[in-house]
């Protein structure tokens, strides 16, 4: 067994030890350790990002309203029903175990995984490359093992693995949440780890006119997205991206080669504005609009149970 497959064996017995236990303190505390600690993580982060070109941010606001709601979801673990024959049968949910997360390390995501599978009692092995914002990772999963530590609870239930993807997905994992493009997520489809996409991160642009060209530009400057640019072939501009001969080529590689997340449409045109909504196969469409303001992972609490069902 390899040292990973042990820690994640380790991981598994301590989130089914705890599955029961409350989680209201344990949030609470992680709150006020980022409320309290904003300085020092926002200094973290910059440093992890200084050698980047874009003009990355970090406000403690999201991570804190991300909390929030998790502290307020309610779930009925348990349901009762009663059939047309009088025989009843029970419907309930039950903790996956251990959830591995492969991702770049975004500090958003890290705080909203860690919050609901605190949550839902699941434990959490987050894999990150090494280049990857590793000293503010490492400062919030080092808080939150004090915190559980602090309120009786094992430290193991949160770990964090800087090293290549493809060993984590080939472990024991209960669960495995891929996010990234599409490229990164069909890559692990034949494992057999019960899996969760989102192409959080990643946003596509279609240059259809220039009619927005500064707005555009300002964009593609502050994005803290990956970015992928197709423009028109017949357009003269200095943006650099990828040549495409209209709108239909361009949803084509959206659909074929983007992240399904979050794409947008620089046009006037009305119709093609129809047309890419209709035909873009992504979560969010925007139409001349900043997909930078797609914030939602789309990785549900619910995602973080088994939905079981039994006779009675």
């Amino acid at each position: 067994m390899s040292e990973l497959s042990q820690k994640i064996k380790v991981m598994r017995e301590m989130a089914f030890e705890s599955m029961n236990l409350s989680s209201e303190k344990v949030l609470t505390d992680l709150y006020k350790f980022i409320e309290q600690n904003e300085d020092i993580i926002k200094e973290c982060f910059d440093l992890d990002n200084q050698s980047k070109s874009t003009n990355i941010f970090l406000t403690s606001k999201r991570m804190l309203d991300t909390i929030e709601q998790v502290k307020m979801y309610e779930t009925e673990d348990t349901k009762i029903f009663t059939l047309l024959n009088e025989r009843k049968f029970i419907k309930y949910k039950q903790n996956k175990g251990v959830i591995g997360v492969i991702y770049d390390g975004d500090l958003y995501i890290t705080v909203e995984l860690i919050a609901k599978a605190i949550k839902t009692g699941n434990a959490l092995l987050l894999n990150i490359g090494l280049n990857n914002n590793i000293g503010s990772n490492n400062l919030i999963v080092k808080a939150i093992k004090e915190i559980l530590k602090n309120n009786n609870k094992p430290s193991e239930l949160i770990e964090i693995n800087f090293s290549e993807n493809d060993s984590l997905a080939n472990e024991d994992l209960d669960s495995l949440i891929i996010i990234g493009n599409r490229t990164t997520q069909e890559k692990y489809n034949n494992f057999n780890n019960d899996i969760i996409k989102s192409g959080y991160g990643y946003a596509e642009i279609y240059i259809d006119d220039l009619n927005n060209e500064s707005i555009i530009k300002d964009i593609i400057k502050n994005s803290k997205f990956n970015l992928e640019i197709y423009i028109n072939n017949n357009l003269q501009t200095d943006i650099q991206g990828h040549k495409v001969n209209g709108i239909q080529e361009a949803i084509e590689y959206i659909n074929k080669h983007g992240s399904g997340f979050a794409s947008t449409f620089f046009s006037d045109n009305s119709e093609y504005q129809k047309v890419f909504m209709k035909r873009c196969k992504s979560k969010y469409i925007f139409i001349n609009a900043d997909p930078n303001i797609a914030e939602d992972p789309h990785i549900n609490i619910d995602n973080f149970y088994f939905n079981k069902v039994g006779m009675v």
